[in-house]
């Protein structure tokens, strides 16, 4: 009986450990020159297509794939730890609506389901109003209603190691699938003349 418990009492131990290394922020993320970093949540369909779009932006530091969200509100989603000082959350909401189309409500592009649309996971009361106004201009500019959602951010969950930077690992994989998905035909026809 103790020989059970003891293995019971180990592997708990174990998963807790597991459970707060895996929930832990990154060191090789933080900033060595005492600047501070902020996060920002985008769900725009298959995180596979979103990671590149935010990779190469000046100020950004990291994007990586994964869920946001809990049960049915559950959505691929991107998290980008960016430098304020050299990028603003402006800009990358600019970038993000670029990268998606906001008036799809069943999906983005070839991915449909309620996991693939679009939302902005906003983590306190400043990003809730720069999203809410952006939105509401895109809802304008386009003349159209917007079905991307601005939500207070819960939970994120990163995706498995072979997800991340999947456009680098697989190029030819990602090349086909985004082409095969048409993504960026839409993305032009959506974004051409605004």
């Amino acid at each position: 009986m103790r020989t059970v418990l003891a293995v019971a009492a180990a592997v708990l131990l174990l998963a807790a450990a597991a459970f707060s290394w895996r929930n832990r922020t990154q060191p090789e993320l933080l900033p060595r020159d005492g600047a501070r970093l902020e996060i920002a949540y985008f769900a725009g369909g298959c995180f596979w297509c979103m990671e590149p779009e935010f990779d190469h932006l000046p100020g950004v530091v990291h994007v990586r794939a994964g869920y946001a969200g809990v049960g049915d509100e559950r959505r691929e989603t991107v998290e980008i730890w960016f430098d304020p000082a050299s990028t603003s959350y402006a800009l990358l909401l600019d970038h993000f609506w670029r990268s998606v189309d906001p008036v799809d409500d069943g999906g983005q592009f070839c991915d449909r389901g309620r996991n693939y649309t679009s939302a902005i996971y906003t983590r306190d009361e400043r990003q809730a109003r720069s999203a809410a106004e952006s939105r509401l201009s895109i809802e304008r500019g386009l003349g159209a209603r917007v079905s991307t959602v601005v939500v207070p951010y819960d939970t994120f969950e990163p995706a498995a190691e072979d997800d991340q930077n999947y456009y680098r690992k697989h190029p030819v994989r990602y090349a086909f699938y985004r082409l095969n998905c048409e993504r960026d035909s839409r993305l032009a026809q959506v974004w051409s003349e605004r």
